[in-house]
């Protein structure tokens, strides 16, 4: 900034104020160098994690085949425990490659409804075991432009929300809207509404805040990957049946992500 005046005071502003000036440009570097290193550190914490996590998972396995029934249960709450790590870990990482905006996909013509259903089925034993019934109603082949990897994880995510948080029953509704998009409607009864209130209240204020959950984590990579998708998840607490209920407005990719987006 700069000024011919005479003025004594005005001149000192100006000089006032380019010194502001630099000095916030410093800052804003120094904040953009300091967020990318507490990135690359996450991302080396939880590789060098992994490969000890990995290790012990195994030595747990093989403990297992020669252990007591006393042993064995000890075994398996410590396996449970490493299962949960390596989740939460693998959540660290996709939410590091979601703020870096790294992520990269692939469109292909999609059958949603096989996914959905494939997705759904792999979560079959887990639902028997927390005596939750799936209702069904798919729709046949329903296709859209989309990548099937980064849309399984998201089903993942949910049903998992669902066989953690749910009971009773889950309602999967599958309905096209258009050529290209379709309504999927998840709706269970939950163990705990406060939970469920919790999670509607986080994926309203996502955007603006950070979350401190695992659920407002868990959400904000799901909101993340479809927006990516060119769609979009909201939620909703029914306080009148009890349930919570998850709506995915899914679209056909009209484009390959900007250069903007990836890095």
């Amino acid at each position: 900034m700069t000024i011919n005046n005479s003025n004594k005071l005005l001149n000192r502003l100006v000089i006032s104020i380019n010194q502001q000036i630099d000095f916030s440009r410093e800052m804003n570097q120094k904040r953009l160098s300091d967020d990318e290193q507490i990135r690359n550190t996450m991302t080396n914490l939880t590789h060098d994690i992994k490969t000890p996590l990995a290790v012990a998972s195994g030595y747990t396995q093989l403990l297992e085949q020669s252990a007591t029934k006393d042993q064995k249960t000890k075994l398996d709450r410590i396996s449970i425990n490493l299962t949960s790590i390596d989740k939460y870990l693998a959540t660290m990482m996709d939410f590091n490659i979601l703020n870096e905006r790294r992520i990269n996909f692939t469109p292909t013509d999609t059958n949603i409804s096989e996914l959905l259903t494939n997705s759904l089925l792999s979560f079959y034993d887990t639902f028997e075991n927390s005596q939750i019934t799936p209702v069904i109603n798919i729709a046949e082949n329903q296709y859209l432009l989309t990548d099937a990897t980064l849309l399984t994880r998201v089903f993942q995510n949910l049903f998992g929300n669902v066989a953690k948080y749910g009971s009773k029953t889950v309602y999967v509704l599958l309905e096209s809207e258009t050529k290209d998009s379709v309504k999927i409607i998840l709706k269970n009864r939950v163990s705990d509404p406060s939970i469920a209130m919790k999670m509607t209240t986080l994926m309203d204020r996502y955007k603006t805040t950070k979350p401190q959950t695992s659920q407002g984590l868990g959400l904000q990579i799901t909101s993340s990957i479809l927006k990516q998708l060119n769609s979009s998840i909201s939620t909703k607490w029914l306080s009148s049946s009890n349930e919570f209920e998850v709506v995915l407005n899914l679209q056909s990719v009209t484009r390959v992500p900007d250069d903007s987006l990836q890095k």
